[in-house]
């Protein structure tokens, strides 16, 4: 999930390409009521692959007003494993979304039919780099056999000259994370089941875990990193981690920032509670 203005977010839903239902939704915060969440699906994806599967993360992207981009979690059977650049114009009833170019990330760890664990992209940030290009941070989930703890990676992308994917070595080799706090099964909890980026460049994550699709749920927000997107190394993992919220009963799959529809909150959550579908809500 990520903001589009003050009273809107766009989100993503993780519906496979053989799935019937949304891959995109605009929510729509309003003081004191439910919130609204509307549907908006492009003409064309654009892509042989055809439509979305399993879409796991968006973020702004700094400078373009409207534009977004969107990540699945990872290849499939020598399908998938993009990454889209959207357009959307929320002025316009219906709403409005095109998808700009469509970018294939590489597979950083092969997923077949018959090996389900490799790459599970669940987060996505972006930075705005003083030469026009921006930095986009992958966070893997981690709890898998590939993926033991949560990792972060980054690439550069120039989205005037799309194509280019800059990737340096210890970008594709990226940080590991291991969520702080206490799991059920500290093995196969998610490290990284959100991320955000604030306007203060701190870069916030979401873990959580799940004991069946009934539940019970837990999830935690923490800062990971303070993101430096001109320098060398520009995904800074902080000192020590530590809990800042914990959110009992539910598994928050998006991260996003506040609305003053709801006075005194200071992050937007998203959650994914399987057979119970999900909520949205703000943290003091």
């Amino acid at each position: 999930m990520a903001m589009i203005d003050d009273t809107h977010y766009l989100a993503v839903h993780d519906e496979l390409s053989h799935e019937p239902g949304a891959r995109i939704s605009v929510v729509e915060v309003i003081a004191d009521q439910n919130v609204v969440v509307t549907p908006v699906s492009p003409a064309e994806w654009e892509h042989e692959d055809g439509r979305s599967n399993d879409l796991e993360g968006v973020c702004s992207i700094p400078e373009r007003d409207g534009e977004f981009l969107l990540v699945e979690a990872g290849h499939y059977d020598g399908s998938f494993g993009r990454m889209f650049h959207v357009k959307v114009d929320i002025a316009k009833i219906p709403y409005q979304l095109e998808v700009l170019y469509t970018f294939e990330l590489p597979e950083f760890d092969p997923k077949g039919r018959l090996d389900p664990a490799g790459d599970e992209i669940e987060g996505i940030a972006c930075a705005a780099r003083s030469d026009g290009s921006t930095l986009v941070i992958l966070g893997e989930r981690g709890g898998s056999s590939v993926y033991a703890a949560g990792l972060l990676r980054w690439l550069v992308i120039d989205l005037d000259a799309p194509g280019d994917l800059r990737f340096s070595a210890a970008g594709i080799a990226g940080k590991t994370v291991d969520a702080p706090g206490s799991w059920s099964d500290p093995a196969s909890n998610r490290d990284i089941s959100a991320l955000h980026l604030d306007s203060e460049n701190n870069l916030w994550a979401a873990a959580s875990e799940d004991l069946g699709d009934s539940g019970p749920f837990k999830s935690i927000v923490y800062q990971v990193a303070v993101v430096m997107a001109d320098d060398p190394d520009p995904v800074q993992i902080v000192d020590s981690f530590s809990v800042s919220h914990t959110v009992d009963g539910f598994k928050i799959e998006a991260l996003a920032a506040p609305t003053t529809q709801a006075e005194g909150s200071v992050l937007a959550i998203g959650t994914e509670d399987e057979a119970f579908g999900g909520v949205w809500r703000t943290l003091k």
